[in-house]
């Protein structure tokens, strides 16, 4: 196998876990998109991953070598993350001279990088400094670098993140070139926020691996689609367009569990639904907080009870408790 990550875990000191038993592997020229909220640890698994951080526990191989142990100079990884890591007192050019130096790749002429400007839409001259570009020319030019350099291993954190309308149909077009090259496998995470808006896009760039990190828990999916329709937890609805959050309540009344809508709606739970909700709820406790995900365009206040467990049923209704997210029914 190309890429193999083995079992990886981190911390950083004295924190709790935040990738734990972490594995997968790609073959050459693969593509995962690894799905997670924010501050889920989403970058640092770029990170670890990539071996620029190197505490981890477990084992990351690339070609059969342990990334820990390859010299930097031979690892030919890019890891592009959300803040570009660019010298920001220098010039365009100087930032394109310094990486063609540092990967023995010959000094690029002012045409070529005239073009390549052009290509990735970064409409600046290139003796303006980099400190004086915006946030998402940065990103550009970040992955510009990264373009020319050719590596094995592509990481991407979420550069869609924080973009306009307009800056997001742009970074398309910039996904397109990175990923028109079958020769580099590509590891990009995408926070809700960032799927959403391009979702369309995301399932066309047709990714062999989904992953989905949530509670320093990497699990893995086939594509998008079985991704979105698994509900596994709560987290998953932030990135889903046509389901709405509602905050309730589930009282227990002799055993009898009767859902409370935020308008005081009491809505009596089918009785095959009373020994699961039973193994869920905290038995000390009468009434309990739920967040549901109701499916746009249904009223939960108008519908009758055998309705409303017909709803459960065909999965337009999910309920998980609030405290925890844990799936109630």
């Amino acid at each position: 196998m190309f890429y193999e990550v083995d079992n990886v875990c981190f911390s950083y000191y004295k924190k709790p876990l935040c990738l734990k038993d972490v594995s997968f592997s790609m073959k050459k020229g693969d593509r995962l998109l690894v799905l997670a909220k924010h501050d889920e640890g989403n970058t640092t698994l770029l990170k670890v991953i990539s071996g620029f951080e190197t505490s981890y526990f477990g084992k990351v191989f690339c070609e059969g070598n342990e990334i820990r142990n390859i010299e930097d100079n031979k690892k030919n990884f890019s890891l592009l993350l959300s803040e570009p890591v660019l010298l920001k007192d220098k010039t365009i050019r100087f930032n394109l001279d310094f990486l063609c130096e540092a990967c023995g790749i010959a000094k690029l002429s002012d045409d070529d990088i005239s073009e390549l400007l052009n290509q990735f839409k970064i409409d600046r001259e290139q003796k303006v400094k980099v400190k004086k570009l915006s946030l998402f020319e940065k990103r550009k030019l970040a992955i510009l670098r990264s373009y020319i350099k050719n590596p094995k291993i592509l990481f991407l954190d979420d550069q869609f993140n924080g973009l306009s309308e307009d800056e997001q149909i742009q970074m398309r077009e910039i996904y397109n070139i990175l990923f028109s090259n079958k020769n580099i496998t590509i590891i990009t995470v995408a926070e809700p926020s960032s799927f959403k808006s391009n979702r369309e896009f995301f399932e066309k760039l047709n990714f062999e691996n989904v992953g989905y990190l949530n509670l320093s828990v990497l699990k893995k999916f086939e594509n998008i689609v079985e991704f979105l329709n698994s509900y596994i937890d709560r987290d998953i609805f932030e990135f889903l367009e046509d389901f709405e959050k509602f905050e309730c309540e589930i009282k227990n009344q002799n055993n009898e569990f009767f859902f409370i809508t935020d308008k005081n709606k009491y809505i009596k739970f089918d009785n095959n639904f009373n020994n699961e909700i039973c193994k869920t709820l905290n038995e000390n406790e009468d009434i309990e907080k739920v967040d549901v995900f109701v499916k746009k365009g249904i009223n939960i206040d108008a519908i009758k009870d055998s309705e409303f467990n017909k709803l459960i049923n065909n999965k337009d209704i999910f309920i998980y408790l609030k405290f925890d997210g844990t799936k109630v029914i």
